[in-house]
């Protein structure tokens, strides 16, 4: 989740996957994650930021996808965060997520 709730229940939230440069999901400018930046992380891994979405809080959590995990630093979620702002490839919708979650926290 990178962003608080807005408009109603919905939230941005992007994945991970493997960071591989022969596969098109990642290229030289992502946003790359190692053993160590977060519990969570076993493999290089790279922020998805092309399939980042709004969605629903409830729908994520009826469908049983919402899963309890360590939170990830302050830190690292805002680099996260400006990557997300930074790339063209992360929808405008959830740009705007981000900034007003962003805002809030000031």
């Amino acid at each position: 989740m990178l962003s608080v709730p807005v408009t109603g229940d919905f939230i941005a939230t992007v994945n991970l996957t493997t960071h591989d440069l022969t596969r098109g999901d990642c290229d030289e400018r992502c946003f790359i994650l190692r053993p160590g930046d977060h519990a969570s992380v076993r493999h290089d891994s790279c922020v998805y930021y092309k399939r980042a979405l709004l969605r629903s809080l409830a729908k994520i959590g009826e469908a049983g996808e919402l899963r309890t995990r360590r939170p990830l630093g302050a830190r690292l979620l805002r680099r996260i965060q400006e990557g997300a702002l930074a790339t063209p490839a992360t929808r405008k919708e959830v740009k705007g997520a981000i900034r007003e979650t962003l805002w809030r926290a000031g």
